[in-house]
């Protein structure tokens, strides 16, 4: 009999085994045993889960959807050997270590509970020129990078002895030019010293300056050149463009009787990147520098969600806001070594941007701008991501006026949005909505409003509509659907209007896929005092992930909780789940932050099981925005804004003396974090975030808002 059930087993592996081998091919388009199997990590892979198939059949059934395929191979990636002499190593548990900050300018940020999106050549390498990660800025972009400028005049002849100094602090050089012989440079290479002719005339003077300036090592010293002189007059250019040249400064000794009109250069403007990627991600294993800017672009508009990557990874979406108007913004990046934050390539001109019928066979870089149809409503979009459908080539969106938006032919057709009854779809009252999540084997999609209600529509235009579950902001994030349990998790901050004893709790409720109408589902309370902050979703550990239909493990959520009226301090949460699927009482955490203060929120919760650690191990990340613990269990650097995470490897009840594994400052806490690799290779297993506020970018120096990658708890 035991040799019956093992056989049986046997055998549903092995068949659970081609047909997962079977859908690689059929997504990928390469060889399940040679080729490399592209992995995508964007926000939508944390709200369109899978628990494990219930039977082979069910097993199969998922196989065909692209989404269950990428999750299958990101949770059981294998070590592969390392080909570039990376070793895996243990790290220090206390830091959650930042292996690069790259600045994005100021005031740059992906947004609260926003994500960056990440691309991996192959889900069990690390690969440093095809790997690359993508962040929105949240800036509007522009391409109006001017470089700083100065002038000044000879008032007289110069004196023998007399000195002319430049001088660039951004390079930390001086170049000192006095009248000699010859308009030259003088000693040893980059000494920054050089010598003008002194003249009968002052605008022979003037005209010597300006040559000598330009001599090889010494306006090139100090990043600087002349662009025209006249008369007794000479103005000077700094050579590379941007705020940076505004710093450099002109000065002179009386005797040279050269006046500059202002002791420092002026006018110097950024151009700004809506959207920027970088690649060489890895320290430790990538030829320095890590990271390299790999693409930035300015898409002349504003991108305030989170993108999405085409599966082979060599298209990206998003939607910008340009004015009163939303619109999807579709993308082919090419690499280009220029290119930076303050520098991108403008492809609003110069042949860059098409129109959708030309974008299949655009030149790259290039783009398409789709401007959101409907006229005389709300079409701006400050909250929905976009939803990209692998199965279908179709993408799903919201915006701010309660309509859920619909496009085909995204990345392998001609893209256009669905305007034929019933798309766009109003949902109900002209309020901002969440992102949605499309199931494509129901052709349903999920998404929530700032009224607090669920929806659920189809392709054919069938709405169902839930009860109203959340107030006062109503629901913020988007739902998380698991088609394999056949369950809906939404979060909300303030479920007060649903009467006694619901007194303003933050709460996650639990509905069935196919609820019905009016229907409110099951609610478990996490936290006493929500008040007006937004509630972000949580994130289910590994247990649940390899149950079947997600009958087994947990779901952490960061919830508000407080003693007292009104006091709302971020808290995490631990929901066990039944055998039946369904949620059990939440276990009450750690306190994220000091007590009784007011106005604190939290990220989203995001796991990630790494099965090439030494053990296998299952970690949440999270952040809070301010106030941070900086004693006991937390043990945050500031009481500030703080990034962490903890390990629920073993499922165990979780307690007010659960400790973080890891942890570090960020200004205004931190947006949503991408997981990277699974790879056992030192520097290759990450997360990437950016602060909600300025801080110093230490990688790449300067202060604004940072790209940031960091270790996983345990590694380095």
């Amino acid at each position: 009999m035991k040799l019956n059930c093992s056989w049986q087993t046997r055998l549903a592996q092995i068949l659970l085994g081609a047909a997962l081998a079977i859908a690689l091919v059929l997504v990928h388009g390469t060889s399940a045993q040679n080729g490399p199997v592209h992995m995508v990590s964007d926000w939508s892979h944390r709200h369109l889960i899978f628990s494990a198939p219930k039977n082979l059949i069910h097993a199969f059934q998922l196989s065909s959807n692209p989404r269950y395929v990428q999750q299958w191979m990101r949770r059981n990636a294998e070590i592969q050997s390392s080909s570039q002499g990376w070793r895996w190593r243990r790290a220090h548990p206390e830091s959650l270590k930042g292996d690069w900050s790259m600045n994005m300018g100021a005031g740059a940020r992906v947004g609260q509970g926003m994500y960056p999106a990440k691309f991996s050549f192959d889900v069990t390498t690390a690969n440093c020129a095809t790997d690359f990660v993508v962040f929105n800025t949240s800036l509007t972009g522009n391409n109006t990078a001017v470089a700083a400028t100065a002038g000044g005049q000879f008032a007289a002849l110069s004196a023998p002895g007399s000195t002319i100094v430049i001088s660039n602090p951004n390079l930390g050089t001086t170049l000192t030019m006095t009248p000699g012989i010859a308009n030259a440079h003088t000693g040893a290479a980059n000494s920054g010293m050089g010598t003008y002719v002194a003249s009968a005339t002052l605008a022979t003077e003037a005209t010597n300056l300006s040559n000598a300036i330009n001599v090889a090592n010494n306006g090139s010293f100090v990043g600087v050149s002349v662009f025209g002189h006249a008369g007794p007059n000479v103005s000077f250019t700094a050579t590379t463009t941007g705020t940076a040249g505004n710093s450099i400064t002109i000065t002179s000794s009386g005797t040279s009787n050269f006046v500059p009109a202002s002791i420092a250069f002026t006018g110097g403007a950024n151009g700004q990147a809506s959207i920027m990627a970088f690649n060489n991600l890895y320290t430790g294993g990538c030829t320095a520098p890590t990271p390299m800017v790999y693409w930035a672009y300015n898409t002349g508009g504003q991108a305030v969600t989170s993108p999405v990557i085409s599966l082979d990874g060599s298209q990206v979406a998003f939607v910008q806001n340009s004015g009163v108007v939303g619109s999807l913004v579709l993308l082919k990046w090419k690499l280009n070594a220029a290119d930076n934050f303050n520098n991108p390539t403008d492809l609003t001109t110069g042949g860059h941007s098409v129109t959708p019928a030309s974008y299949p066979a655009c030149a790259t870089p290039c783009m398409t701008v789709i401007p959101f149809a409907i006229t005389g409503t709300t079409r701006t979009d400050n909250n929905s991501s976009p939803f990209y459908d692998y199965a279908t080539d179709k993408l799903y969106v919201g915006d701010d006026g309660g309509r859920l938006r619909q496009f085909t032919g995204v990345f392998k057709g001609v893209p256009a949005e669905v305007i034929t009854a019933p798309w766009p779809f109003g949902l109900g009252a002209s309020v901002r909505t969440t992102s949605p999540v499309h199931v494509f084997t129901t052709s349903t999609t999920y998404i929530a409003d700032a009224g607090g209600f669920l929806y659920s529509v189809t392709d054919a235009g069938v709405k169902t509509t839930s009860a109203r579950v959340g107030f006062s902001l109503g629901i913020v994030d988007s739902p998380i659907v698991d088609p394999s349990a056949g369950t809906v998790y939404v979060y909300v901050s303030n479920d007060v209007g649903l009467g006694s004893p619901n007194t303003n709790h933050s709460a996650v409720f639990q509905f069935a896929a196919g609820f019905g109408g009016g229907t409110s589902g099951t609610k478990i309370q996490v936290g006493n005092g929500a008040g007006n902050l937004k509630m972000f979703s949580g994130d289910f550990d590994n247990a649940y992930y390899t149950s079947a239909s997600g009958n087994a493990g947990h779901l952490y959520v960061c919830g508000f909780d407080g003693a007292g009226l009104g006091q709302q301090i971020p808290t995490l949460y631990q929901i066990p789940i039944s055998n039946t699927g369904t949620m059990g009482a939440a276990v009450t955490g750690p306190a994220l932050t000091t007590a009784a203060v007011n106005g604190t929120s939290c990220s989203p919760v995001v796991e990630v099981f790494n099965p090439n650690a030494a053990p296998a191990k299952d970690w949440i990340f999270m952040s809070v925005v301010n106030h941070a613990l900086t004693g006991g269990v937390i043990n945050c650097p500031v009481a500030a804004g703080c990034i962490m995470s903890f390990d629920v490897t073993s499922g165990a009840a979780i307690s007010a003396a659960t400790t973080t594994t890891g942890h570090t400052s960020v200004t205004g806490g931190a947006s949503s974090v991408s997981i990277d690799n699974l790879a056992g290779t030192a520097g290759a297993s990450q997360v990437y975030f950016t602060p909600l506020g300025n801080q110093a970018c230490t990688t790449s120096g300067g202060n604004g808002g940072c790209a940031i990658q960091a270790s996983q708890s345990m590694l380095q």
